[in-house]
């Protein structure tokens, strides 16, 4: 680490953040989409389950996010969001649309998801 504590100062300066293995960082590789700023939905490290993740607060400066929900099939995921969570069942589609039926399929199709996402920017907060 340099003295300014990141390991790379191009990331302080493009304001970029490198990713993380920790389900509970801001950074976590393996985020799905964002809800909201506070609700957002992610793959366990092992891909056997969906996680639904709240922000419950800061650690070090960094938004800190808990899993409350392991949904492993998009059905019971899209029926949590919208019963347990809120979201509107359009807004539940929209997000989940192109998404394989089980997590463990998810390797696959991961960064061609994650890629969709961005360019449509769907769930972006």
């Amino acid at each position: 680490m340099t003295h300014h504590g990141y390991k790379h100062e191009g990331l302080k300066e493009k304001n970029y953040a490198a990713y993380s293995t920790r389900e509970t960082s801001e950074n976590y590789e393996g985020v799905l989409f964002y809800v909201s700023p506070k609700l957002r939905v992610a793959v366990c490290p092992d891909h056997a389950q969906f996680s639904i993740q709240r922000c419950v607060g800061t650690r070090h400066g960094v938004a800190r996010f808990e899993a409350f929900s392991y949904p492993t099939d998009i059905i019971v995921l899209r029926r949590l969001l919208h019963t347990r969570y809120g979201v509107p069942m359009g807004q539940v589609m929209q997000l989940t649309s192109g998404m394989p039926r089980k997590a463990r399929n998810i390797t696959t199709q991961l960064k061609k998801y994650t890629q969709r996402m961005l360019v449509s920017g769907i769930g972006a907060s």
